[in-house]
């Protein structure tokens, strides 16, 4: 997970880049020219419980063998 900025951080390369000055952080800038704003936006929906890593393990598991256990599934997730 990445560290967030802070808003006065943000501001200051927006700032930059609309100056001209240099290279820039490209997603705060896409942010600012997308939505007007680099303030932090609200999620879209309910986050995943499982992490698309254990998901990939546990699709490839259960298609090896389909008779798997509900108990086996749940620890091929935990693992990860």
């Amino acid at each position: 997970r990445q560290r967030s900025l802070t808003q006065k951080l943000r501001e200051e390369i927006i700032s930059s880049h609309l100056k001209g000055l240099g290279d820039t952080i490209g997603s705060i800038i896409r942010k600012f020219k997308t939505y007007g704003t680099a303030a932090n936006l609200p999620g879209c929906g309910r986050k995943p419980n499982i992490s698309l890593r254990a998901l990939s393990n546990l699709v490839r598991t259960t298609k090896r063998n389909p008779c798997v256990t509900t108990t086996l599934t749940e620890n091929v997730c935990y693992k990860l």
